[in-house]
């Protein structure tokens, strides 16, 4: 926050969430590392520079509750600057994480003790200070002023009404954008996504089929037996597994991995938009540093669509719970498995749970983009168009390395000889891979296209089938065109480097 203010003269208040000792001692030891104004018990405007902090919240032993306490150094805080109006007085909301784990709908000791709850009281705040304690990340956002805030107004009172309410949807929004919700119970989501509206829909059609014998029980059967085949079991215990292995073997395989252009999709995720990451495909480890570098950037790791291929033990066990979903390579002619992979789709957007999904079906063997597949981007339009209240931007991701892991399979494949299939015993040979160098490893997020922008750009009439079942009949041609413009994108956000360039 410092480039927003001349720090040897500026009045800051930073604003913490709630009331915490903690938090504060963080809070300071950051100021004094990064030469920011240190706070001090209260604001002074008679030296040339002076902060302070101001809690949001005060937690009792179990639950957090704002106060009259608050409230009141909220309002001293505001009479304070009508007092001095010639010292603008900076407001920085500070969002200080103990974990990132955003937890499940149910209520545990794991709950109690592993989730940063933004209602905890003193007594849970302890308990997870105590086994997060070397997981703590603080994020400062982007200072305002009360004159800001005030806009003219004049009323001490109302002012800190906007004040509290501005902040508020702020802390809210940015646990959102670290955490991103809480993960669902797996079981839950098979009912609702075996009841969903597609779903229930075809298997009516089923019944009603005049050469079908299949009843609506086995139908619902079936259909509960293909979501469990598909859905994920995203568990905070194995991301954070994934975070600590990968991270040590990024070290051992590449010579550092290059992120870029990641502030514009943080922004978005921060205004509450939903995230599908749409990246370039070159090695199964496109899978592993998508959602790593994601996370550890400090947003939820997103939900990745894989092949079913992948789905073998024990990996297919390993990738379901880090957030993995498994489809099958085709299922032409199945308009039960179609329902329920469209219906699952749709849970995970309206949900809020971020996705990935690579459009060019398999990985590429010579490193040029393959031309688009694209179902599941029809799945993502589709699901928009029956429920548009959530804004759905698209992010072209090229990922790229200076040289692939598969390189000798793939020089092999293209001279003639049959892929092999995915296995534990490929698993194994692969060992052999990881004592090799690769140079480095590139993830470049390109400029997000806001899918409604889009469709007005292309179908201004496309409100029109707002929570439509059946598909328009021109989306097949805006999904077309939309592809090709995330080929466009993907190949413009592609790194160049000294080592592609001698190979060409």
């Amino acid at each position: 926050p410092g480039q927003y203010f001349d720090s040897e003269k500026a009045l800051i208040t930073y604003v913490l969430p709630k009331r915490s000792y903690l938090d504060r001692m963080v809070l300071k030891r950051i100021c004094r590392k990064h030469g920011l104004p240190v706070p001090d018990y209260e604001l002074k405007p008679n030296k040339e520079s002076s902060a302070s902090v101001l809690f949001l919240s005060d937690p009792g032993m179990l639950r957090s509750r704002f106060t009259r306490k608050a409230g009141r150094a909220l309002r001293s805080l505001i009479e304070l600057q009508k007092k001095y109006p010639d010292r603008k007085i900076h407001l920085v909301p500070v969002s200080p994480f103990w974990g990132k784990n955003p937890g499940r709908g149910e209520a545990s000791i794991w709950k109690l003790l592993f989730n940063d709850d933004e209602n905890a009281g003193w007594l849970q705040r302890i308990l997870i200070v105590l086994i997060q304690g070397r997981n703590n990340v603080v994020y400062f956002s982007k200072p305002f002023t009360i004159e800001e805030v005030a806009k003219g107004e004049e009323d001490v009172e109302r002012i800190a009404q906007k004040t509290r309410r501005l902040l508020r949807v702020h802390f809210r929004r940015q646990r959102n954008t670290v955490l991103g919700k809480k993960l669902y119970i797996r079981e839950q989501v098979i009912s609702n996504v075996a009841n969903g509206q597609m779903v229930r829909s075809a298997i009516d059609a089923e019944v009603d089929a005049k050469n079908s014998k299949a009843s609506a029980r086995s139908l619902d059967t079936k259909a509960r037996r293909y979501v469990r085949e598909l859905a994920a079991d995203q568990m905070y215990t194995m991301i954070r597994f994934f975070e600590i292995v990968l991270g040590r073997l990024w070290n051992k395989l590449f010579d550092g991995v290059e992120i870029r252009n990641l502030d514009n999709v943080r922004t978005l995720a921060e205004n509450d938009y939903e995230i599908v990451y749409v990246p370039t495909h070159r090695s199964h480890l496109d899978y592993l540093l998508t959602s790593y570098t994601i996370y550890q950037s400090g947003m939820p790791s997103p939900h990745i669509a894989a092949g079913i291929n992948l789905n073998f033990w024990p990996l297919g066990w390993f990738l379901r719970r880090a957030g993995a979903f498994f489809i099958r390579r085709s299922f032409r002619g199945n308009r039960l498995y179609t329902s329920v992979v469209n219906e699952y789709i749709h849970y995970l957007l309206t949900k809020g749970y971020p996705i990935t999904f690579f459009p060019e079906g398999g990985r590429s063997r010579t490193g040029k983009l393959l031309p688009l597949k694209t179902g599941m981007l029809a799945m993502v339009v589709h699901s928009f168009l029956r429920n548009s209240k959530k804004p759905i931007a698209l992010v072209p991701t090229y990922l790229g390395y200076d040289k692939v892991m598969e390189v000798r399979s793939y020089m092999s494949e293209l001279s003639g000889s049959n892929k092999k299939k995915e296995s534990i015993f490929a698993l194994l040979k692969a060992r052999k891979l990881l004592q090799a160098y690769y140079g480095k490893a590139y993830v470049s997020y390109g400029q997000p296209i806001i899918l409604s922008d889009y469709l007005d750009s292309q179908r201004p009439d496309w409100k029109k089938h707002q929570g439509e079942l059946t598909r328009p009949e021109w989306m097949p041609a805006v999904v077309k065109s939309l592809g090709n413009r995330l080929s466009v994108g993907m190949n413009q956000t592609a790194v160049v480097t000294p080592l592609s360039l001698s190979l060409i």
